[in-house]
């Protein structure tokens, strides 16, 4: 907060008002004599090319979707370094620097921050910090407001903290002239897809590790062909003929369908490996597309610009989402060419079937988490799994509603798993007993479909 006079009031009903007025007067009088001086200027990548002493951008590794950012930045002459995953350290220095109100990815990437500024060469003169930011009933929108108080408590007032807002769906990353958003957008749906091949030959694969070889090759060499202008419909291909090439068994496992909070369910550390520990105990996941949040932000900006009756950002709103489902589409038709990978419905689908239980004026995560659970179900799935930060309010209403949707989908198995960092929370039996209804579940719906 820089030194800015700061109130917090917790009240109740046992709250006297005495006290409440006191501390609110002496807070007016001390704005009366405080004079804010900014530690530091806006960062804008734009200005790189102005400055003798470039920045490097680090970007937190909440995803492998982070080297497709990296890419994106190098390949518009922005220098740009995805730090290490998130570990143990990274966990110690977050709950040292945090209250324990704070959800747990903003811990995590608190830790994240921090462990890279404790580490060897680093340049604080020649650094920024990622992280963007968002609207909405989520305290994901506070975490670079967040992360300011905490550097410049620790003295570091001049190490900026670079964070596009979903407003108009990170539309405005101050890189004019560059087509930045484009490439990335391209990019996060290569890699969208990458995963979804990955998750339906895994648990499968007749070599253990085989599946994760190819991963990664196309992984790397997606960034390569980001930063070089190569064809990432060509890629799409060639990764895609690989991952139909692989040696596997036949046996279909039951499908289960991952939502709940975009950090969470995509972070290894943070939710425990949670995908490779569903696979194996004999399940194959589904995981809900980074790409889902880009598109929902672009719905969004179309919708707030229509109530606000701005002319300019509807047209700027419809042309965005044509071109990133255009963009999108491509890549998923080259890979769909040799590998069968799932298309992604509109995001408006996803909200029509999220409607009729939360509306779409509850903005944030928890609408995409209804729909698209309903939507993995519809699609074969047996069932699902929300998983979310300990205490998060979208994942809340989730978990609320979770019992009357799984009810309306015939009782289908799902399971809400929070996480919090802590370790021996009884989560590996909860998983067991709910794969065993999973498992039961999908041997019942073939029954049927056989009679």
């Amino acid at each position: 907060m820089s030194g800015k006079p700061y109130l917090q009031l917790e009240l109740d009903e046992h709250s006297a008002d005495a006290g409440a007025v006191t501390r609110i007067e002496a807070f007016l009088d001390s704005l009366r004599f405080y004079e804010y001086n900014s530690p530091m200027k806006e960062f804008s990548p734009s200005s790189q090319s102005l400055s003798p002493m470039k920045r490097t951008i680090f970007i937190p590794n909440m995803c492998d979707h982070a080297y497709a950012v990296r890419a994106a930045f190098e390949r518009c002459g922005i220098k740009a370094e995805v730090m290490e995953e998130p570990d143990g350290e990274s966990l110690m220095y977050g709950k040292r620097f945090t209250s324990g109100k704070e959800c747990f990815p903003c811990v995590v990437t608190t830790g994240d921050m921090l462990r890279k500024i404790n580490s060897p060469g680093f340049d604080r003169e020649r650094s920024v910090f990622f992280m963007p930011g968002a609207d909405g009933p989520c305290r994901f929108g506070l975490y670079s407001q967040f992360h300011r108080m905490v550097l410049d408590d620790l003295g570091y007032g001049d190490l900026p903290i670079y964070s596009p807002n979903s407003r108009t769906s990170y539309a405005n990353f101050n890189l004019k002239g560059k087509p930045f958003r484009k490439i990335g957008w391209q990019a996060l749906v290569f890699v969208d897809c990458l995963i979804k091949s990955l998750l339906k030959t895994r648990p499968y694969e007749l070599e253990r590790g085989s599946a994760e070889r190819i991963y990664y090759k196309y992984l790397r060499k997606m960034e390569e062909y980001v930063i070089k202008d190569g064809s990432l419909r060509e890629l799409s291909e060639e990764a895609a003929y690989e991952f139909a090439n692989l040696p596997r068994g036949i046996m279909a496992l039951p499908v289960v369908g991952l939502v709940g909070e975009i950090y969470l369910r995509n972070n290894r550390f943070s939710n425990n490996h949670l995908i490779t520990k569903v696979e194996s105990l004999g399940l194959e996941v589904n995981l809900a597309t980074f790409a889902e949040w880009i598109n929902y932000t672009s719905y969004t900006f179309k919708l707030n610009s229509i109530s606000k009756k701005d002319r300019k950002g509807l047209i700027k709103a419809i042309l965005q989402g044509y071109i990133q489902h255009f963009e999108e589409n491509k890549i998923i038709k080259c890979f769909r060419k040799y590998f069968s990978i799932d298309r992604e419905e509109p995001i408006s689908h996803v909200l029509r079937l999220a409607s009729p239980y939360l509306p779409i004026d509850v903005r944030g995560e928890a609408v995409l988490s209804i729909g698209k659970a309903i939507d993995f179900v519809h699609h074969g799935a047996s069932g699902i799994i929300n998983c979310m930060p300990f205490n998060c309010m979208p994942g809340t209403i989730v978990t609320s509603l979770s019992w009357k949707i799984s009810q309306d989908l015939g009782d289908i198995p799902w399971l809400n798993i929070s996480y919090e960092g802590l370790q021996g929370t009884g989560e590996e039996t909860r998983l067991e007993a709910f794969v065993d209804q999973v498992k039961n579940n999908h041997l019942v719906n073939q029954k049927e479909e056989i009679a």
